[in-house]
């Protein structure tokens, strides 16, 4: 609590976060960051594996599993954490941190691997394998009919029309959304109700549950719009179009071939819009209408500009993404 003390003094009076932070959690949570450690130290030395693999190494758990096995020489390989944003390296270091413990990063694209040299990671340390998590829907693109069959099927189970398009909003975690999302909410929800147009909202996986239980109570005898908790890639897939900011949803719905809809109701800006690169429809105060134009097809994205932005953000788009990965391990161990 001292050295919350100490930092609390550089923010007002009133956010003071001793008074959030228990003096029992803080050492609980000292407590477990030990325990961790020990018990993976122990692992690590009985189990004595070829090589380890995290998904990233931006939080706690994944930095010190990392630390642990390259201090023992042990190859550790990383992946990249989502959609990789210059903000983020300018205030947290985030892409320049990435690799500190690692042999390697597969990256998603050639972009990416870019963005990672300019934060001062060796080339030796990088590799473009594509996005692993894509590869299976990459390769149910690969047959157009059976993908729209399947399509209609997720939709059905969801509780929609099969039949009908479905609207898809993917806010990021409503505390980082920006503008004001109840003020975004209520006019899709709204939109939905006077268009008869079906529509699906995902929030962030990490939103509290609080919030999630509060819109499923608001939507509850709402005649088209529902809160959806299943995955979020079958949702993306089976959309005619996704609304959306800034987030790794954006990329995944244009690399899945759906139409993004970028929504700025309060004319705020969305950090490093995709509007700015010609990839995705802009929506603000007044622009609902822009929906049915995406889904009518009147609007789009234009398709060599687009086909370019895939290409340097998303990197190889088929089945070999796991091969190329499982290679590169091979090659360490």
């Amino acid at each position: 609590h001292d050295i919350l003390g100490k930092i609390a003094k550089h923010n007002e009076r009133e956010n003071d976060i001793r008074g959030h932070v228990s003096p029992f959690w803080l050492a609980y949570s000292v407590r477990e960051a030990c325990e961790f450690i020990c018990a993976t130290e122990k692992a690590l030395d009985s189990i004595k594996p070829d090589a380890i693999m995290v998904l990233h190494t931006n939080n706690y758990w994944g930095r010190m599993l990392a630390y642990l096995g390259y201090r023992r020489n042990i190859p550790v390989v990383a992946y990249q954490e989502g959609r990789l944003r210059a903000r983020d390296e300018k205030t947290l270091k985030k892409q320049g941190s990435a690799a500190d413990d690692c042999t390697k990063i597969m990256c998603w694209s050639e972009s990416a691997r870019q963005a990672y040299l300019e934060a001062g990671i060796p080339e030796s340390k990088l590799v473009v394998t594509g996005i692993p998590h894509l590869e299976e829907w990459f390769g149910y693109m690969q047959n157009p009919q059976q993908f729209e069959l399947g399509k209609k099927i997720h939709k059905a189970s969801l509780g929609f029309d099969p039949d009908q398009p479905l609207v898809s909003f993917f806010p990021p975690l409503l505390s980082r959304y920006e503008g004001n999302p109840k003020k975004a909410l209520g006019a899709l929800a709204d939109w939905s109700a006077n268009t008869f147009t079906q529509m699906a909202i995902r929030l962030h996986p990490f939103e509290h549950e609080g919030n999630v239980e509060a819109l499923k109570f608001g939507l509850e005898s709402h005649p088209h719009a529902r809160v959806i908790e299943q995955d979020t890639l079958p949702l993306i897939a089976s959309s005619a179009a996704v609304i959306s900011q800034h987030s790794t949803v954006a990329v995944e719905t244009l690399a899945l071939g759906v139409p993004l809809i970028e929504i700025d109701l309060d004319s705020v800006g969305v950090l490093e819009s995709l509007v700015a690169q010609e990839v995705a429809i802009p929506m603000g105060e007044g622009e609902l209408d822009k929906i049915a134009q995406v889904l009518r097809g009147e609007l789009k994205a234009d398709p060599a500009k687009l086909a370019e932005w895939l290409d340097l953000n998303v990197g190889p788009r088929d089945t070999q993404i796991v091969n190329r990965v499982v290679a590169e391990i091979e090659r360490l161990i």
